[in-house]
């Protein structure tokens, strides 16, 4: 029987838990669910920027190269901020579709509880379905 060298050895032992799906924290910690990992990694100035420009874009919630250069506060890369977005136009937004196809977006009541804690205004009406569920805040 051949004798592996140390590298072979690790590099089967890699090969081996990417087969059978065993997660092992890395030195700079598992990107795949790890506990140790913060759920909130965004700081609370960015989720306000964030938030304020969807307030102020409700119609199109889809920012361009351009907002994303002039609204990232925390090191970002482009691929996490669009997933940001998107994620948040899935959680916090209803879309539907008018007679002529055009799209239009609603918030949902987690979308006002965000603000509300944030501490933004909104500038529209908020339905009164929505005001009976959410709480004051003093």
């Amino acid at each position: 029987m051949a004798t592996l060298s140390m590298h072979e050895t690790q590099r089967r032992i890699e090969l081996i838990a990417e087969r059978t799906a065993v997660r092992r924290p890395n030195a700079q910690g598992d990107k795949h669910g790890s506990k140790n990992r913060p759920r909130n990694t965004r700081s609370l100035a960015q989720k306000t920027r964030f938030y304020q420009w969807i307030i102020t874009n409700i119609d199109h919630p889809f920012p361009t190269d351009r907002d994303r250069q002039a609204l990232c506060i925390d090191a970002f890369d482009k691929k996490d901020f669009y997933w940001w977005f998107s994620n948040h136009r899935h959680r916090n937004l209803t879309c539907t579709v008018d007679d002529e196809g055009k799209k239009h977006y609603r918030p949902k009541l987690t979308f006002y509880r965000t603000c509300q804690r944030l501490g933004l205004d909104i500038p529209w009406a908020i339905p009164d379905e929505i005001k009976r569920h959410l709480k004051r805040i003093h």
